[in-house]
């Protein structure tokens, strides 16, 4: 198993990759002249770990040389690999693994940094706060929101709005059943603090449903007397108090 370590050196992305057994380094990959220079950079294998994508530039770990560089539509988004393994997606830019051509543009995706869920088949794609952007005025709708889309197609299914300030990450559990979304929230005292909010991922009930009885109420109760209790330990054994950690449900679908 390997781990990748990008690190900016004057102003140019040099990825390095560790042995996570050894701690030793196994190889260092860079060259100058194909440098994009992503200020959101981050280096990310493809589905077999044959291939490494950094700086939006396709590397072959085997042979430790540089296949191809795509080309440069943004300066934060630094791109990441389809679990299918065919395409790679640069922030709005979908491209062929193959051909290095271009396959679609999705506009609802630029400035998103996006996760697959584990099966492949969901994405999530949070808004990327410019530096430049991060006051009211030039803040984007959708910088306290995150979006879900269907990977075969890149339709949109939905759009969560968790009302902070901006989203810092997210990722799935492996069940894909939860969510954990960091975000930054402004508080009473006008600073800001990171937090932590697990989300269940659900459907909604049909309008035809019918209510819950009274037995299904004590249920529901106990669930959240759980919840609360775990919400209790965590924050009692955070003695940093840099992130809080919270549950709620996530109803979408």
């Amino acid at each position: 198993m390997y781990m990748l370590i990008p690190i900016f050196l004057y102003d140019f992305c040099v990825l390095q990759i560790y042995d996570v057994s050894t701690g030793q380094r196994i190889l260092k990959l860079f060259e100058a002249n194909k440098a994009n220079n992503y200020r959101e950079n981050r280096a990310t294998f493809n589905p077999t770990d044959e291939l490494v994508l950094n700086d939006g530039v396709l590397w072959d770990i085997r042979s430790g040389k540089s296949i191809h560089k795509f080309d440069k539509f943004n300066d934060n988004i630094s791109g990441v690999f389809h679990p299918m393994g065919l395409e790679i997606i640069i922030n709005s830019e979908v491209w062929d693994i193959r051909s290095y051509h271009l396959l679609h543009t999705v506009p609802a995706l630029n400035q998103c940094q996006i996760r697959f869920n584990n099966r492949g088949d969901i994405i999530y794609a949070i808004y990327v706060m410019d530096e430049e952007m991060d006051d009211f005025k030039g803040r984007s709708p959708y910088s306290s929101t995150f979006r879900t889309f269907d990977s075969t197609d890149y339709s949109s299914i939905a759009t969560m709005d968790v009302r902070s300030k901006s989203i810092s990450d997210l990722c799935t559990d492996r069940s894909d059943c939860y969510l954990a979304v960091v975000e930054n929230l402004n508080t009473e005292l006008g600073t800001e603090e990171f937090v932590c909010k697990l989300y269940e991922v659900g459907k909604l009930r049909d309008e035809e449903d019918d209510q819950p009885e009274d037995d299904e109420l004590d249920e529901v109760d106990d669930e959240d007397d759980d919840d609360e209790d775990l919400l209790n330990d965590f924050n009692d054994s955070n003695d940093d108090g840099m992130i809080d950690f919270y549950i709620e449900r996530l109803q979408w679908m």
